[in-house]
């Protein structure tokens, strides 16, 4: 049995945000009731179920992006803030049950639906990296916008404990791990998927991962950004462990480790391209092959400033990024209107507007954020919701259903960029 949550907050944001330009208010508006009115669902036991693409469904990085925003404005609010704590021990409970799952339900399992306290049901085995490390950047983001430290209770602990623990393991995937790719894994249109074939991969301090952000199988076992996303978690969780946990000894582990994935993303995460220059690689296999190319699904190359790994001026970072907006790089579509970043799943001609959010997020250039705000405000179709992809030629044609994680990352967006009043 599961119920909505009633918030003041989201009333009074709703609004009081001091958007001047009334189209972007209503999408705002529009998308922040959606992603209130639509995700998140109050459990009988306490637990806080946030749905994302499937019904029923719990995706770890999908539900951290989803709450991201809420964080945010969510210090003032107690119903917000229990709403955080309740995804926060959903997905503590989702490490504790299989750390190596990406998707759960959480509802129910063995069969008892609706069994209170129930754990949850492993859904999806496909190990991402930054689902793995999903649940400390919420925890962290929830920590720095409400200073409640209640969230640090013995599960929470017990939870990045086992999250340390994986880390370390696939840092040494070849000789310590025991996770295998499920045998009834469908690659369906997935280039990457050649029976299944498990490339070889180097012994150089990275963190080995089966699956990309996307979903895709990794073509190279080391993904570039998420071993940025770990690095960057990896502080979050020394000064848990030394500060709230008083663990010296975890604390001082995890800054090993950090240096020395730190010091292989620099050894075999950047190449000197030929056009751009110092670029980084999307994956890498650790023993001098790699892939360039960036997509859409985040985290992703584009989005490191975000990341917090490199500053939006490194020239590595700038780089990068214009690779990532040239047709050398694959997943990159150029149409009449607007241009930006697509995915293998979808057709000629179509960009996901989660790109084009982001690209507005990683510019400092006026201009070229002003071109993208106008693209953002003209793409919603009358819906004033932000829709999954555009038509690259027409980004006012509705193609698509809308997307709640666009509409979240569009939130980060006005949060952070365009709103004065946070």
């Amino acid at each position: 049995m599961s119920e909505k949550i009633n918030s003041p907050k989201i009333d009074e944001v709703i609004e009081h945000i001091s958007l001047k330009d009334t189209e972007l208010k209503k999408i705002f508006q529009k998308c922040l009731r959606n992603l209130w009115d639509q995700s998140p669902l109050l459990l009988a036991d306490g637990r806080v179920h946030v749905t994302c693409k499937e019904p029923g469904m719990m995706n770890l990085q999908e539900s951290c992006q989803l709450m991201v925003p809420l964080c945010l404005i969510s210090r003032e609010d107690a119903a917000m803030q229990m709403v955080l704590r309740g995804v926060i021990d959903a997905q503590i409970e989702m490490i504790l049950t299989d750390p190596y799952a990406s998707k759960f339900d959480i509802h129910n399992t063995s069969g008892l639906p609706g069994e209170m306290g129930a754990a949850p049901e492993v859904k999806q085995r496909h190990f991402t990296l930054d689902s793995l490390i999903s649940p400390v950047n919420l925890i962290w983001n929830y920590w720095m916008s409400t200073e409640d430290d209640s969230i640090f209770d013995d599960t929470t602990l017990e939870g990045l404990r086992k999250i340390v623990e994986i880390l370390k393991v696939e840092q040494n995937h070849v000789e310590l791990s025991e996770y295998q790719i499920e045998e009834e894994y469908d690659p369906g249109t997935d280039s990457n998927a050649e029976e299944l074939v498990v490339r070889p991969a180097g012994a150089t301090g990275l963190i080995w991962s089966a699956f990309r952000p996307s979903g895709q199988l990794n073509y190279y076992n080391y993904h570039i950004p998420s071993q940025m996303t770990a690095v960057n978690a990896m502080s979050f969780m020394m000064e848990i462990f030394r500060d709230i946990y008083n663990d010296q000894d975890t604390a001082e582990e995890l800054l090993d480790m950090q240096e020395q994935v730190n010091k292989a993303i620099k050894q075999y995460g950047i190449i000197e391209h030929e056009k751009f220059g110092q670029i980084y690689v999307y994956e890498s296999d650790g023993l001098g092959k790699y892939v360039l190319m960036d997509e859409d699904a985040l985290p992703n190359l584009m989005s490191i400033p975000l990341l917090g790994y490199a500053s939006l001026e490194d020239d590595v970072y700038q780089n990068t990024r214009r690779f990532i907006m040239n047709v050398e790089n694959p997943f990159y579509h150029e149409g009449k209107e607007a241009s930006g970043l697509t995915s293998l799943y979808n057709g000629n001609r179509l960009i996901t507007s989660q790109s084009l959010i982001l690209q507005a997020m990683t510019t400092d250039n006026p201009l070229e954020f002003d071109r993208l705000i106008d693209l953002i405000k003209a793409s919603h179709s009358g819906t004033y919701e932000m829709q999954d992809v555009l038509d690259a030629d027409d980004v006012s044609r509705l193609v698509s259903r809308h997307s709640l994680r666009s509409d979240a990352l569009f939130l980060e967006l006005a949060l952070t960029r365009l709103a004065g009043l946070f």
